[in-house]
């Protein structure tokens, strides 16, 4: 959470006036990421005022919604990358894709960048650190993962400033869980669940490097080659 209000903050720039964001989060229903930024008044502090747009296909397109003193919602259906044509070029000052990359296919995942470089010169990507297994459930296709991302590759493409979160990659199996379950009685006699302790040590370290965490973060803060541009600048 801290990283991601540290790029609010950037985005917000040095001024002292209040200032309104527009952010448009792909594949979220419910915001839950934008209310728990908002829940100790630190978007009243900064003086910041959070329009955020929730595009997922699993729900209904709806107004603006007061979220949480200066936090805004508004959900609207549809489906990435193939509906995200419908926004305008510039139109949101973030764009975030937080556990989305996953599960579309590879071809699709990169129309998915392209869109996003289109909406917003600023952007997050969190996705798994290389491929999780994880099949459709709750009768959701949508749940499935059907493709990998590295750090390597996203930073290559320039999502360059990264976080690695989620304990390290060769402790967390199928489903973010651990790999392994620590049975000795006398270890579970002052922690009852050591794996999760454990994770959560490996988490406090090395949040610099991420190809070795289990969990990408990976930021964006200027826009790629333009081609539109490029484009018109050829036929002036």
């Amino acid at each position: 959470m801290d990283w991601l209000r540290s790029e609010i903050l950037r985005i917000r720039g040095n001024t002292l006036e209040s200032k309104t964001i527009r952010v448009l989060d792909i594949g979220s229903s419910d915001g839950k990421v934008w209310t728990e930024l908002a829940g100790d008044g630190w978007l009243n502090r900064h003086k910041i005022v959070l329009t955020v747009t929730l595009f997922d296909a699993t729900v209904e397109s709806g107004d603006l919604r007061n979220g949480q003193g200066n936090l805004f919602l508004r959900s609207q259906l549809g489906i990435a990358p193939r509906d995200l044509s419908n926004f305008g070029s510039d139109e949101f000052d973030l764009v975030s894709a937080l556990h989305v990359i996953e599960h579309l296919s590879k071809e699709d995942g990169y129309m998915l960048l392209y869109q996003i470089n289109r909406l917003s010169p600023h952007s997050v990507i969190g996705t798994p650190n290389g491929f999780a297994w994880q099949p459709p459930f709750r009768d959701n296709p949508f749940q499935a993962h059907i493709s990998s991302w590295t750090p390597k590759e996203l930073r290559t493409l320039g999502w360059k400033k990264q976080y690695g979160e989620g304990g390290f990659k060769f402790l967390v199996g199928p489903g973010a869980v651990a790999k392994w379950r620590i049975s000795t009685s006398k270890v579970r006699r002052f922690f009852s669940a050591p794996e999760r302790v454990l994770l959560g040590f490996s988490q406090l370290f090395l949040h610099q490097l991420p190809f070795l965490h289990a969990m990408l973060f990976a930021i964006r803060r200027e826009r790629a080659f333009d081609l539109d541009a490029h484009v018109q600048l050829d036929r002036s």
